[in-house]
């Protein structure tokens, strides 16, 4: 079980890491999947004239020869695509052979990017486990009760799994969208996608035992209307399921923390455990994060915290540039500490009543 302290020790030695274990990896590559470009090159040289040939004989010439010639128009107009059509056999072959070349480098370089992307992260945490490809965690964003608002297109990307500390977790990259329609000004009927939640969806066993459904949620009513705000909200139903039913004996909580109260929203089905999760130090840590992460999320649910962590650019991103390979993966690297840190930011790590984690 990596620490956070431990995973920062990795990131200060990863160049002499990158040095020593990745990049004879991708200079194999270079000398294994060199394209020649040569072959092409000479025989573009000979196809070349004929290929100019024709296509200028049949532009520019056959009007003015057809004037002063016996010949009918469409010969000499023939002429010219019999000249291009040399051209293209000649060229053809060495073309074909470029084409397959250059698509076995990508496919080789896409491979590679996922093979240093699996060895850096085996590197940062020889525990923790990367899924590429994962199905979308429907039962996750549905349950967790922070997305109320239907969506019509939904993705996963990537899903990572470790334990930090003590506490276990899991984190995928996630999209959705919802479809909008609308007619513009010439009558023409336009669809759009637009966003309903695109980052990451983390799940991590929290360190307190409850048995509750509790959801913490940015509260954009109140920002805007203050008081009135609280007292609407007290006369609406909360909605505690992403499919945007209601949960079953949801309350709305009032915490003593008046600029938690201010930005967030609190519901629970046990408004008295709801305020021991939501600790006075606890709410300071997520108010902390929440400056950091803004539009962030929270629900407890069967022993667990989910986190959604709005992320509009893709979350490590696989596209890693192998000419810039050490900044490339340190990027990547930083890019999953700094999310971990929310872990140890909301203290998860600090155990209570000896809970261990998965417990």
């Amino acid at each position: 079980m990596a620490t956070l302290e431990e995973l920062t020790a990795r990131l200060r030695s990863l160049d002499a890491y990158c040095h020593e274990h990745l990049w004879p990896e991708v200079e194999s590559f270079e000398s294994q999947t060199r394209v020649n470009y040569e072959p092409f090159k000479r025989r573009l040289k000979s196809a070349l004239p004929w290929l100019a040939g024709g296509w200028l004989w049949g532009v520019f010439l056959p009007n003015s020869i057809a004037r002063s010639s016996s010949l009918p128009n469409i010969i000499l107009q023939h002429l010219s695509l019999v000249a291009i059509g040399i051209g293209v056999v000649l060229l053809a072959p060495e073309f074909i052979k470029l084409s397959q070349q250059l698509r076995d480098r990508f496919k080789a370089r896409r491979a590679l990017q996922n093979k240093i992307k699996e060895r850096a992260l085996a590197y940062f945490d020889p525990k923790l486990k990367f899924e590429p490809q994962v199905a979308f965690p429907q039962g996750l964003y549905t349950l967790c009760g922070l997305f109320p608002e239907k969506y019509d297109e939904a993705s996963a990307d990537e899903r990572i799994s470790s334990v930090l500390g003590e506490t276990k977790y899991e984190m995928t990259e996630i999209a959705t969208y919802r479809r909008e329609t609308r007619t513009n000004g010439k009558g023409q009927v336009e669809v759009r996608m637009v966003p309903v939640f695109k980052g990451l969806l983390v799940r991590a066993d929290f360190n307190k035992n409850f048995g509750s459904f509790t959801t913490v949620r940015t509260d954009q009513l109140e920002r805007r209307l203050g008081g009135i705000g609280r007292t609407l909200q007290n006369l609406l139903p909360t909605q505690g399921l992403g499919t945007g039913g209601r949960a079953p004996g949801m309350k709305l909580v009032e915490l003593e923390n008046a600029e938690f109260e201010e930005r967030f929203k609190v519901a629970s089905t046990d408004p008295i455990e709801a305020r021991y999760i939501l600790t006075p130090s606890f709410m300071e840590s997520v108010l902390s994060v929440q400056r950091k992460y803004p539009g962030i999320q929270l629900s407890f649910r069967a022993g667990d915290i989910v986190i959604a962590v709005p992320h509009p650019h893709d979350f490590m991103n696989n596209s890693l540039d192998l000419r810039n390979l050490t900044e490339a993966v340190r990027k990547m690297l930083e890019e999953l500490h700094t999310a971990l840190s929310l872990l140890e930011d909301l203290k998860l790590n600090d155990r209570i009543w000896n809970k261990r984690a998965g417990a």
